[in-house]
């Protein structure tokens, strides 16, 4: 296949059928695609995550994420916590509550990413990923003109 058009479009069709998978998984574990992307967040990051954080991390408007950390907090599954020595920033935390969701839910996800992954050589994996991303560099140098206008 040599034809620009017919990649192009399989790559999108591809990357549709992946946010599908992502909406499934949100409505399956009654969260919406910005919740899902929040547990995700805070269930695999290694250090504490702010509002702005998740708000860059999941690509999502900061009001988006804190309409959205407001409610869970409401229900329970997170809770802000006030950083030391700085005037309003507060790290979001998972509840067991939380944790106890994200173990339903979240976890699954993250081992099916993991074993797609282990199914690829490391070779096929380093190429997969550097070729994303460095199709992600081309794609948003060519889409700055348009974006800063």
């Amino acid at each position: 296949m040599n034809n620009i058009e017919e990649e192009r479009n399989r790559y999108n069709k591809i990357y549709c059928q992946y946010n599908k998978l992502y909406h499934e998984i949100a409505i399956k574990s009654e969260f919406t695609d910005t919740t899902l992307w929040i547990f995700y967040s805070l269930y695999k990051s290694k250090s504490p995550l702010n509002q702005n954080d998740l708000a860059s991390y999941i690509g999502v408007p900061k009001q988006t994420v804190n309409s959205a950390v407001k409610q869970l907090e409401t229900q329970g599954f997170l809770e802000l916590i006030k950083k030391e020595k700085e005037k309003n920033c507060k790290i979001i935390v998972l509840t067991q509550k939380g944790i106890d969701k994200c173990e339903e839910t979240v976890a699954h996800l993250i081992k099916a990413e993991r074993n797609s992954f282990t199914k690829l050589t490391n070779e096929e994996r380093k190429l997969f990923v550097d070729m994303y991303e460095k199709r992600f560099n081309i794609f948003n140098e060519e889409l700055k003109e348009f974006l800063n206008n």
